[in-house]
């Protein structure tokens, strides 16, 4: 049955309280690789949010573009200039 990462820390000094070094040791060793595992799923999960926050700022420079696109040709179609239009 798997433990979790506390209840295999807490194993492992109950074991070392009864001398039993070399369980303790493969305790620990077993709470060392549960620990990496947790660090490494826990970086993906990040490295993960921060991809879809950038798709998501990416979609909506698209979208001010495409909003900016229509505007710009109007000032255009009527002849009206920056200066000219901010009244």
């Amino acid at each position: 049955m798997r433990q979790g990462i506390s209840a295999d820390m807490r194993q492992s000094a109950n074991q070392t309280e009864k001398n039993q070094v070399s369980q303790a040791t493969q305790r620990q060793d077993q709470v060392n690789h549960k620990l990496d595992e947790l660090l490494d799923i826990l970086s993906n999960r990040r490295e993960h949010e921060l991809g879809q926050l950038v798709k998501k700022l990416r979609e909506a420079e698209k979208q001010l573009s495409e909003l900016r696109e229509p505007s710009g040709r109007l000032a255009q179609e009527n002849g009206c200039r920056r200066q000219d239009c901010r009244s």
